[in-house]
């Protein structure tokens, strides 16, 4: 088992500092690590097969992220079907794009049977450590996520999220994190939320095929891992 870790950012090296904070660890201990891998000891803590931290005072890494990334929206998500929630957005009179729709008409856009409350985090994806664009497959994996405390958003998340955030200001947007759907041109997409300088709320589309590179300063919406 390996027992000494690298940082390739100063957000890891923080988000190590916290974990320790709350085992009564000191600083110094982040100093003395030196080489391995940062994704392998948050994977290794949360197993409990890493030394570094006591596993019985550390059962989550999200109370440590909360630090870092705020909380944005914590809301329902669930217990409505695929037409409800269009004849939500329909009655709400968002402007849903033609490849949104086409989205919520796939079979990989599925709904939770049962209400449940969900955490979101909006962040720069430049805050998620990269120090270049990331591919769409880098931003979206689950390993990676793991090490900040979130996951990819469900699908339903998106329309969910559009009918929620009621107080956006002109010129916002956000896309969501979740994984591609493709939609019947073949394009892998995800949804984009926003809000035109004129006021008008939209849900739409965007490209999100493996090897699309995503800008470091667009804001993205991923789910707090509990």
């Amino acid at each position: 088992m390996p027992d000494k870790f690298t940082f390739t950012s100063s957000g890891e090296a923080q988000m190590v500092e916290f974990a320790l904070d709350r085992n009564r660890y000191t600083h110094e201990l982040v100093k003395q690590l030196a080489t391995g891998n940062f994704l392998g000891l948050v994977r290794e803590v949360l197993e409990g097969r890493a030394q570094i931290c006591r596993v019985e005072h550390l059962t989550s890494v999200s109370a440590a992220v909360a630090k870092i990334f705020r909380i944005w929206k914590t809301l329902p998500v669930g217990g409505v079907s695929k037409k409800e929630l269009q004849k939500r957005l329909a009655d709400g009179n968002f402007y849903v794009s033609d490849w949104a729709k086409d989205i919520m008409g796939k079979p990989a856009f599925t709904t939770s049977a049962e209400a449940h409350e969900v955490s979101f985090v909006r962040v720069k994806i430049g805050d998620l450590g990269f120090t270049k664009e990331p591919t769409t497959t880098e931003l979206c994996s689950r390993e990676r996520l793991a090490g900040f405390g979130l996951d990819l958003c469900e699908p339903e998340d998106g329309p969910s999220l559009r009918l929620a955030v009621s107080d956006e200001p002109k010129n916002d947007w956000f896309w969501v994190g979740m994984l591609p759907i493709t939609v019947s041109v073949g394009d892998p997409k995800v949804f984009f939320v926003g809000r035109r300088d004129g006021g008008e709320q939209w849900l739409r589309a965007s490209c999100a095929d493996p090897s699309h590179r995503w800008h470091l300063s667009h804001e993205i919406v991923f789910r707090l891992r509990k």
